[in-house]
């Protein structure tokens, strides 16, 4: 993949917000200005409050820990963005900050379980509101 072309660097000097979206299990690497992935989205991995955080999301090859970061500034530099496709990696299961377990409000769970537990219920409140409102409608209640 060719990460430095003419229309990432136009888009950077336009002030768009950059992105690399890169899965560690099929290996499949982006550098966008939109987000292909937002519907996409599983967890968003603040990494303890160090750096810019990870956004997680599903991938085609069904990877519920594939992640994206804000890469402007570093387009012209290949080895931050080595860095951060080295980041998610070690936040996917066998890497270095993968333990496993994902602490909220006292509930430990395993973190690829939590990111496929809230995409799959993302989904589904999506499937609700969507069949909601064409029950309404057909009701008449909804215009």
């Amino acid at each position: 993949m060719e990460r430095v072309n003419k229309r990432n660097v136009l888009s950077e000097k336009r002030g768009d917000i950059l992105r690399l979206f890169y899965c560690p299990k099929c290996k499949k690497e982006e550098i966008r200005s939109d987000n292909p992935y937002r519907h996409e989205e599983t967890i968003t991995n603040m990494r303890d409050g160090y750096g810019r955080p990870i956004r997680h999301y599903k991938c085609e090859c069904g990877n519920y820990l594939a992640g994206s970061m804000d890469v402007n500034g570093w387009l012209d530099n290949p080895d931050a963005i080595l860095y951060c496709k080295g980041l998610i990696e070690d936040y996917n299961p066998g890497g270095c900050f993968y333990s496993g377990i994902v602490g909220l409000n006292g509930d430990k769970s395993d973190m690829y379980e939590r990111a496929k537990k809230c995409y799959e219920e993302r989904k589904n409140r999506g499937v609700r509101r969507t069949a909601s409102i064409l029950e309404q409608r057909m009701n008449g209640e909804y215009s």
